[in-house]
């Protein structure tokens, strides 16, 4: 079942089919969340209010087969609110971290998983985003640019340039 016959079906009433759709879609919406907020209570927060504002408003979407595009704009609106509300920005750059869970002992050494972590942390801004989304997201390219509002070579381009930039940090590992 495709996310436009899912969304029809929750409008007619089967609740399961909503099930699916966030089954299917809450890994990209955690990814969004994270890489905006970087707080983890935060991200839990406004994940289930993701969530439960699309299901509110499914009755409002025009384009059914658009579903994951629209959802991430609802998380991305709730970000910018809980901003406005607190006033203050909240870095992402512990954002990835969080999605590894580690306690590391005093005498372990760095992890593979560590240094690529601290590799893709240490990218500017605009190339994390692309990567964050491309690969914890699962989304394409063509995604990544409609949800940027920016050309799919624009994002194709930061996406290699990305990759670029963290192969030559980690090639000396």
């Amino acid at each position: 079942m495709d996310d436009a016959e899912a969304v029809e079906r929750v409008r007619a009433g089967d609740v399961e089919a909503y099930r699916v759709l966030v089954e299917r879609h809450w890994r990209g919406v955690l990814a969004v969340l994270r890489q905006r907020l970087g707080n983890s209570a935060d991200v839990e927060d406004l994940l289930q209010e993701t969530f439960v504002r699309a299901y509110e408003r499914l009755g409002q979407l025009r384009e059914p087969g658009k579903f994951r595009l629209w959802l991430l704009r609802i998380a991305t609106k709730l970000c910018a609110d809980l901003r406005r509300r607190r006033r203050e920005v909240v870095p992402g750059d512990e954002s990835l971290r969080m999605l590894v869970e580690r306690q590391p002992s005093r005498n372990a050494q760095p992890s593979p998983d560590t240094h690529v972590l601290d590799a893709v942390e240490a990218l500017p801004q605009k190339y994390r985003e692309v990567v964050m989304l491309r690969f914890l997201g699962g989304m394409t390219c063509k995604e990544i640019a409609e949800f940027l509002d920016e050309p799919a070579g624009t994002v194709r381009n930061r996406l290699f340039r990305a990759l670029e930039m963290l192969r030559s940090r980690l090639r000396p590992l």
